[in-house]
């Protein structure tokens, strides 16, 4: 499965003029759901109706890890905010045009032109495609889905999330998603689900290991707000 990589971050990434980096892959209001509600509430026959097969892959934000290093520089565009990271991670965050760093702050490409790694925006959170926030096993890209629409993922319906809720709980999606976001990479007949991280994108695809999935548009089901909890 194939991560999408953002316009501004491949044209940044080059104004560096680092390598090629491989990377092999693919909050709506509410209280965190807890472990009994997740389990499919919501699966019912009208969800299936007019499905159909599309391809799946993941998507996410580079997260920094607390043991990053600080040989490398990262700030704002106008340079009045800066963290110290390690090259592989500045590059990864240049690339995947969207972070958080260790304190926890958002930073998304701005469009200053990235020289030095000082071409970011701090933000509320990582944005889709109409700077509307992304939410975690919820969000959706997709190019021949309307943003803003409520998509039923059968294969996804119990699905055991890589995270707990607040009191330690597993918790299991309910198969309900929502475009969020669109991607220039792909075209139609695939959707891209945002995972937040890597490592949660991993744990997912091992535990689904499909290629496409059966979804429903404009579905009769409720989007759950999971929450990150112990996201890594």
């Amino acid at each position: 499965m194939l991560l999408r990589f953002t316009a501004l971050g491949l044209v940044a990434l080059a104004q560096l003029c680092v390598g090629a980096i491989a990377a092999a892959h693919p909050a709506d209001s509410g209280s965190t759901v807890q472990a009994r509600d997740s389990v499919a509430t919501y699966r019912r026959a009208d969800n299936l109706a007019g499905s159909r097969k599309v391809k799946l892959t993941y998507y996410w934000i580079a997260v920094q890890p607390d043991n990053d290093g600080s040989d490398t520089t990262i700030g704002t565009c106008d340079k009045k905010r800066t963290w110290k990271a390690s090259r592989k991670f500045a590059d990864s965050l240049v690339l995947e045009g969207s972070g958080r760093l260790k304190d926890g702050t958002f930073v998304n490409l701005g469009s200053c032109g990235c020289t030095g790694y000082m071409c970011f925006d701090v933000v509320d959170g990582p944005l889709g495609s109409n700077d509307n926030p992304l939410v975690p096993f919820v969000s959706l890209a997709a190019n021949d889905i309307k943003v803003g629409t409520i998509v039923y993922i059968k294969e996804f319906d119990g699905l055991e999330l890589p995270i707990k809720g607040a009191s330690g709980q597993v918790l299991k999606h309910n198969g309900c998603g929502r475009v969020d976001d669109e991607s220039w990479s792909f075209k139609n007949n695939q959707i891209d689900f945002y995972a937040f991280s890597e490592k949660n994108y991993e744990v997912l695809d091992g535990k689904l290991n499909k290629d496409t999935v059966q979804i429903t548009e404009n579905a009769k089901c409720k989007i759950l707000n999971y929450g990150t909890g112990n996201v890594a």
